[in-house]
């Protein structure tokens, strides 16, 4: 699991997610308590686009921008039931956690995953059905 420190700069944990490809990281204090979450979201809200690159003031910490209002799970809840939760919550990630530490993180690209996954098995392709009757797909 990537994590961060809560007095770690903005800049870095933008860095880390391009290096990773993530959206989401955890935030913790220096003994590893998991104190927060920063979401790609919560980073592009605070930063300035300068050509190309996203500039963030020197000053800004992680602790101040990221959610600490936490929807989290034991490691042995059953994914339905994390499903449930980011649907009920609208969020797009679930920490696990155990014993106040950091121990995995659900996310929706998770779910979308083991979706096409399950969904491409035996050859079989899934079909698109649009939840909305204004849209169309070609």
């Amino acid at each position: 699991i990537i994590a961060i420190l809560e007095t770690a700069r903005a800049y870095k944990v933008w860095d880390v997610m391009k290096q990773f490809g993530i959206r989401h990281v955890p935030v913790t204090t220096s003994d590893g308590s998991l104190v927060g979450v920063v979401s790609d979201r919560d980073i592009l809200k605070h930063g300035t686009l300068n050509g190309s690159v996203l500039v963030f003031p020197a000053e800004l910490k992680i602790a101040d921008i990221m959610s600490k209002n936490l929807i989290t799970a034991s490691p042995d809840t059953p994914l339905e039931d994390i499903a449930v939760s980011m649907a009920t919550w609208r969020v797009d990630c679930i920490l696990i956690v155990e014993k106040n530490k950091i121990a995995d993180i659900v996310t929706t690209t998770d779910f979308l995953n083991m979706f096409v996954e399950e969904s491409t098995k035996n050859g079989k392709t899934p079909k698109v059905i649009p939840v909305r009757s204004d849209l169309k797909i070609a």
